[in-house]
């Protein structure tokens, strides 16, 4: 009789080990999408808050010219604005 109660509940360990093995994985597996997730929205975040920065400059600085789509008539800059100028395109195309 304790035979047949030890062999019952040896099966029944066996089955809760496979059973929270693969609760284990079903965990991680989620664990791991929602992890890559919030990177990527970080990541779109990040780059959004660059783009809006770069958008800004455009807006404060107009004489430095550095938006997509050029003057027609770009205004003479002096030496300082153009340094500046080559800073900002620059610094905007490594921050992206």
């Amino acid at each position: 009789m304790f035979d047949f109660i030890l062999n019952k509940l040896e099966s029944i360990e066996s089955v809760v080990i496979i059973i929270s093995v693969i609760v284990a994985l079903f965990q991680y597996i989620v664990n791991e999408k929602k992890d890559r997730r919030s990177k990527e929205i970080g990541t779109y975040d990040s780059l959004d808050n660059k783009f809006i920065e770069f958008q800004l400059l455009c807006m404060e600085k107009p004489y430095l010219d550095i938006f997509d789509v050029p003057d027609k008539v770009p205004a003479k800059l002096n030496d300082e604005q153009k340094k500046r100028r080559i800073n900002r395109i620059f610094s905007s195309s490594v921050n992206v």
